[in-house]
C-alpha cells in the first residue's frame, strides 16, 4: 500500500518540539486530528499504539501529508523510533498501514505501531470466557489463566529460583483435595502457564486482571513476583473492576469491562517490585512486611491494605477461630436456630451464600468454604 499520508501520536504530535516533531512538520503538512481504531499503551515516557480495524477503541492524534519523496523523512522517523538492523529485537515499533478517520472521511496512512507481545494474564478461566463473550476480538494479545488458589494450602518454596518444590507441593496438596486430580492434569492445566508466563519476552506489555479480594490479590502477588524474577523491563499494567464490582469482574457489562481495561494502571518498577514483595512476606508469615508493603501502596491501590488485614485476620487468636470461621460458626449457628438442623448438606447452599455476602474480601470458592464448614462439624 502506497501513501503519503501519516497517522501520529504521542512524541510526535504538533504540540511537541523535539527533533523528529520539528522534522516531521519541515517535510509534510498537518492535514488535521484524527483517530484510528485501537489500544494505546503508556510505556512511561512515551505511548505505543496497537492498530486493529474491528476494535471500538479509539486512539487519538493527527494525520500529516507529506510532501514529494518521502524516504528522508521515514528514514529519520525510524531511527527515532528505534527501527534499523542494529537495534534489539524484537523492535519496539514497526513502521505499518493504518485507516486513520479524520474530517475528510477514512484514508489509509503511514503509522508507528507496537511491535512486542501483549500478555493478559487472567485470574481464572471464568474471566476468559467473560471477555470472550462480552468482548471478542477487543482486547489485543495473547490470554494467559492463573489456575491456582495460593490462599489455601502450601506455599514455602514459593520464593525459590526454581519452583519445582513448589508446584510439587501444591500437586500433592490439591490431589488431597480431589484424589482424581492427576499430576499431568496440574501440569497441563495450571503449572505450564507459569511456565509461558516466565517465557514471556522482556520489555513486552503485560496487563494483570485481577480482583480485590484475598483469593485474587494473593494469586497477584505471585504473579508481579515471577514478572520481577524472570521478565525484564516489563511494562506492567493493572486492571481491576473497580468500586462497582470490586470482588467479581462477572459484575461487569461489556462497556465497564472495556472501560476498566481502558483506565488499566500502570505499575512503575517501584510498585511491581512491592507487589512481588507482598508475595516473599506472604510466604515468610511476616506480618510487619505485609502490613508495611500494603501502606506502601495505599495511595494508588487504597484496597491493598483491607485484603492484606483480612488475610492476616484469618489467624486464629485465643477463642477465635480467625476470621473466616468465626463467620462461618456465627452463621451456622443462625441457621440451626431457624432450621432446627445441622446437616450440612441441607444447609451448606444458604451457609455459603451467606458468608460470601459477609465475607466477599475472601472472594473463598465453594470447595474452601465447605472444608471449613466440615471441619467446625467435626469440632461441634
Amino acid at each position: 500500500m502506497n501513501t503519503q499520508n501519516i497517522f501520529v501520536y504521542g512524541l510526535l504530535q504538533s504540540n511537541y518540539d523535539n527533533e523528529a516533531a520539528k522534522m516531521l512538520r519541515q517535510h509534510a503538512t498537518l492535514i488535521g486530528p484524527a483517530s484510528i481504531h485501537g489500544s494505546v499503551f503508556d510505556l512511561g515516557d512515551y505511548p505505543a499504539a496497537f492498530f486493529e480495524k474491528n476494535m471500538k477503541g479509539i486512539v487519538s492524534g493527527e494525520l500529516y501529508y507529506i510532501h514529494g519523496d518521502s524516504k528522508q523523512l521515514l528514514k529519520f522517523l525510524d531511527e527515532f523510533e528505534g527501527i534499523g538492523p542494529d537495534e534489539e529485537h524484537p523492535l519496539e515499533y514497526h513502521r505499518g498501514f493504518v485507516l486513520a478517520q479524520c474530517e475528510g472521511g477514512e484514508k489509509p496512512a503511514l503509522c508507528y505501531l507496537y511491535n512486542r507481545a501483549i500478555t493478559h494474564i487472567l485470574n481464572g478461566d471464568g474471566l476468559k470466557h467473560v471477555l470472550e463473550e462480552l468482548l471478542p476480538g477487543q482486547i489485543p494479545g495473547e490470554f494467559l489463566t492463573m489456575r491456582e488458589c495460593l490462599m489455601d494450602g502450601p506455599v514455602s518454596d514459593g520464593t525459590n529460583e526454581d519452583l519445582s518444590l513448589f508446584f510439587e507441593h501444591r500437586t500433592l496438596f490439591l490431589q488431597d483435595l480431589d484424589p482424581g486430580l492427576g499430576v499431568d492434569e496440574y501440569e497441563k492445566l495450571s503449572r505450564s502457564e507459569f511456565q509461558k508466563m516466565r517465557q514471556i519476552q522482556k520489555k513486552s506489555v503485560i496487563c494483570l486482571w485481577f480482583e480485590r479480594d484475598v483469593f485474587c490479590q494473593v494469586n497477584l502477588w505471585f504473579v508481579a513476583w515471577v514478572i520481577k524474577q524472570y521478565v525484564k523491563q516489563a511494562h506492567v499494567y493493572l486492571v481491576e473492576p473497580g468500586l462497582k464490582s470490586p470482588y467479581a469482574f462477572n459484575g461487569l457489562t461489556a462497556t465497564d469491562l472495556y472501560d476498566v481495561f481502558k483506565h488499566r494502571i500502570r505499575l512503575n518498577p517501584e510498585q511491581l517490585s512491592t507487589f512481588a514483595m507482598l508475595w516473599e512476606h506472604y510466604v515468610a508469615g511476616n506480618r510487619v512486611g505485609l502490613k508495611q508493603g500494603a501502606l506502601d501502596l495505599s495511595e494508588s491501590f487504597p484496597f491493598i491494605p483491607e485484603a492484606v488485614q483480612a488475610h492476616l485476620d484469618r489467624e486464629a487468636k485465643g477463642s477465635s477461630l480467625g476470621r473466616p470461621m468465626d463467620t462461618l460458626r456465627k452463621i451456622i449457628s443462625e441457621l440451626d436456630s431457624e432450621q432446627g438442623s445441622k446437616s450440612i448438606s441441607k444447609n451448606f447452599g444458604p451457609i455459603f451464600q451467606k458468608f460470601c455476602r459477609r465475607e466477599a474480601i475472601y472472594g473463598y470458592g465453594d470447595l474452601q468454604v465447605l472444608r471449613m464448614v466440615e471441619q467446625l462439624q467435626k469440632d461441634l
